[in-house]
């Protein structure tokens, strides 16, 4: 039979070597749409940070602008005391704010790992990293776009 043409059936699943362990995540359209659904959310989460730090900066511009108006016959030194009080404040409102995004992002990838790769992968993974949210936050990026890239790849030989 010349005319039978085989195909073979692409892996619908891909392993990852991190540290010293293995984690399998599934191409299954359910458990894909999930933890890109996920990893979605972290992105915009991202976004909110930057645009609420952005919106405080200018909040902080404006007070100091609003500072020097009230203050304009006042000695310099006094409108500059005004303004390094105004600058600390916003300064542990801006770390708040940061320390706050950090918490929910790691309960972000410990959910999103968990769903890719079982149970407690997303703890397991970030003691991987020594603890540290910026490596543990470039693994996560390096699994999503391998995950996207490997998927988008076998989906788009099929058409």
């Amino acid at each position: 039979m010349s005319d039978v043409i085989k195909l073979e059936v692409p892996s619908d699943s891909m392993t990852f070597e991190i540290g010293d362990k293995s984690y399998t995540v599934s191409f299954a359209d359910k458990s894909f749409a999930v933890f890109t659904d996920q990893y979605n959310d972290i992105k915009m989460a991202e976004v909110k940070l930057q645009q609420e730090l952005h919106h405080r900066s200018v909040e902080l511009t404006d007070k100091e602008a609003q500072l020097e108006k009230d203050m304009i016959n006042e000695p310099m030194t006094a409108l500059d005391h005004k303004k390094q009080i105004l600058q600390r404040r916003y300064l542990r409102m801006y770390d708040d704010i940061q320390n706050k995004y950090k918490l929910e992002a790691k309960e972000r990838f410990y959910q999103l790992l968990d769903g890719m790769f079982g149970k407690n992968a997303g703890k397991e993974l970030y003691h991987t990293c020594n603890d540290s949210m910026v490596v543990f936050a470039k693994v996560v990026a390096q699994i999503m776009i391998r995950t996207c890239l490997e998927s988008f790849q076998e989906y788009s030989q099929e058409g």
